[in-house]
């Protein structure tokens, strides 16, 4: 088990990568060997097998037969599509009954901790250790959910989406790393993305190719299949509750709330908060949390926005676990469900943004109906 760390805040600016959407180079498809199949009819092909297959009911061996023809020919061909059939066939997948009965009863896998998250390592996670975490403590603190190199390709990929967002903006222009989600999801979908951009964030669903990498390096770390063996089913994200973001160091006061109070009653999901830089410095914003659990969906009280908690509230419940300040490394991740209070970390001497990502896994039969779901 990894040891206790510090829980203080802290920061540090990332530079912008080359490259952006749009960009004939990012997506060219591969150069075709002399005897191969042209490459448009090798994906053409590709697609039509995986919405063949989708359309027999079987949403996730479509996903795979896409995901895999999408890691062997990286273009807009194929990622764009592979997001698209993600949505269709995580509605799919939805018509299961999930697991029962819920919440799965699980021991403490750490009766000794008080106070603060438990603490593992990336090598440790299993759907019991995540499942008995939540249900006990209200969060799981993993060290190097991702490593170095997945820490600089995931900063890269919001460097990316960020530009091609930029780029749309301008020239109407969409490309690998920054495409929209196809179809009619509603107004409310198309007003909430400039809402979200302007706070420093872009949706992984509208980054095709940032979705590829993401998913690859959280399903890589083994966090994919301990959320999935904890809802006993194939998990799925959201279009509007996975997000890249950069948030910068504006100084405000930031309500506590749950995302609970804005998802369905009976919402089965696990959050992956992943630092991409370290928050232990006092530079950046970073977390604040109540280390324990809550078992229900507290009223809102809407002093800040619609779904801020009263104040004099969170500090009754932290009489007994007082709220702390997470300490993270760049590729530390915080998992934590619908119930979990906690806050942005923000003092008026932080000077630096924060990379990070977040992404809301549900249990596809279980999903929250306000939100676009994406099969992984």
């Amino acid at each position: 088990m990894a040891s206790l760390r510090r829980w203080l805040p802290g920061s540090k600016p990332a530079p912008v990568e080359p490259g952006a959407a749009g960009d004939p180079a990012e997506s060219a498809p591969p150069a075709q060997q002399p005897g191969q199949q042209p490459a448009t009819e090798s994906i053409a092909d590709s697609v039509a097998e995986a919405e063949e297959i989708l359309a027999r009911g079987r949403a996730a061996e479509a996903v795979d037969l896409l995901a895999a023809a999408t890691e062997a020919d990286r273009s807009v061909a194929t990622e764009v599509p592979l997001v698209n059939l993600r949505h269709r066939a995580a509605l799919v997948a939805a018509e299961g009954t999930g697991r029962e009965p819920w919440p799965p009863v699980y021991a403490d896998p750490f009766p000794d901790v008080v106070g603060h998250p438990p603490e593992i390592d990336r090598a440790e996670l299993t759907a019991e250790t995540v499942g008995g975490a939540i249900a006990h403590h209200g969060c799981l603190l993993v060290h190097g959910l991702l490593d170095a190199a997945q820490v600089d390709r995931t900063r890269d990929v919001i460097n990316r989406s960020h530009a091609g967002a930029a780029e749309l903006a301008e020239s109407g222009r969409t490309g690998r790393w920054y495409s929209p989600l196809a179809g009619d999801h509603g107004d409310e979908v198309r007003m909430q993305r400039p809402w979200v951009a302007a706070r420093g964030g872009t949706w992984l669903g509208d980054s095709p190719a940032g979705m590829v990498e993401v998913l690859g390096a959280l399903r890589a770390s083994g966090v994919v299949d301990a959320i999935a063996g904890h809802f006993g089913e194939r998990a799925s994200i959201s279009l509007q509750k996975s997000t890249l973001r950069r948030t910068p160091p504006g100084y405000k006061l930031v309500s506590w709330h749950q995302d609970g109070d804005f998802l369905d009653a009976d919402v089965r999901s696990v959050n992956v908060w992943v630092a991409l830089d370290e928050t232990g410095s006092g530079r950046r914003p970073g977390l604040e949390v109540l280390p324990r659990r809550v078992d229900v969906v507290l009223p809102a009280e809407g002093q800040i926005v619609p779904h801020s908690l009263d104040f004099g509230l969170v500090d009754e419940l932290a009489v007994d676990t007082p709220t702390v300040l997470v300490d993270v490394q760049p590729g530390d991740a915080l998992l934590f469900d619908e119930r979990f209070v906690h806050r942005t970390h923000l003092t008026p001497e932080m000077t630096e943004d924060r990379l990070a990502l977040e992404c809301w896994f549900f249990a596809p039969s279980h999903h929250t109906s306000n939100y676009v779901p994406l099969l992984v």
